[in-house]
């Protein structure tokens, strides 16, 4: 959750049994990034998010939000869904994810004669 009064966040991890889907995407991230990393849910309300995506599941993509952190995102509320391997930026708002092709920039060379 997002405070946009006190530029606070808030971040749970996803460990729901509910959900075939979300322990597969754990899964995947920790296949991915490491037994120590992270799966969080997407902050869907105002969230941001930009990298590659490393996985998806039935209901969900999974996108390396750092080294160790892996974002879930719901593909029912994304405009288009991203194909693994793509480096996107998905932008929410209000539930509606708006995805978006999100190319890094390339560390500065030494221009050094």
């Amino acid at each position: 959750m997002h405070a946009k009064q006190t530029a606070t966040d808030r971040r749970s991890t996803v460990d729901s049994p509910s959900g075939d889907s979300l322990a597969e995407a754990q899964s995947i991230t920790a296949k991915v990034l490491g037994d120590s990393a992270k799966t969080l849910a997407a902050q869907t309300e105002s969230g941001s998010y930009r990298g590659p995506i490393i996985g998806e599941t039935k209901l969900h993509v999974i996108q390396r939000q750092s080294a160790h952190t892996g974002i879930v995102h719901p593909k029912d509320l994304l405009e288009r869904q991203p194909q693994i391997g793509e480096s996107v930026r998905i932008n929410y708002s209000d539930t509606k994810g708006v995805v978006r092709e999100f190319r890094e920039r390339a560390k500065a060379q030494d221009r050094s004669r």
